[in-house]
């Protein structure tokens, strides 16, 4: 079985403060997954990591079985998407900010979300 996420060994310090050390686990097929703990333990450094952008000190994250590091931000982002707080209130609907999880699969020259973007993004609001 191929996991969706998989995390080996993985370590990453800002400056001389390690920040994750070894952190290892994989993900099942339709598992849902919390990352919890305290202020300044982590948290969104991995996230920061598993979206490419941090590079970690050591340790591999595979999705799907393909290393990140091997695999196109485009390739990545239709696979996760990270929504990072904002200080700054976005002018958007709902729909609109759900609709920018397609832009990965668009294809050249494509500047507007097809019926079938517009539908996926009703299925899963």
């Amino acid at each position: 079985m191929t996991h969706p996420l998989t995390i080996k060994n993985l370590s990453f310090r800002y400056h001389k403060k390690t920040i994750l050390k070894n952190i290892c686990f994989s993900t099942d097929p339709g598992e849902f997954v919390s990352i919890i703990g305290p202020n300044g333990s982590g948290k969104t450094t991995l996230i920061k990591i598993i979206s490419k952008i941090n590079k970690p000190e050591k340790g591999n994250i595979y999705i799907k079985g393909n290393d990140i590091q091997t695999m196109s931000n485009r390739e990545l982002a239709r696979h996760i998407a990270v929504v990072m707080q904002s200080v700054e209130p976005v002018s958007m609907s709902v729909e609109e900010y759900v609709l920018l999880g397609r832009l990965p699969f668009f294809k050249k020259y494509q500047f507007f979300e097809t019926a079938k973007d517009i539908a996926l993004a009703h299925k899963y609001m």
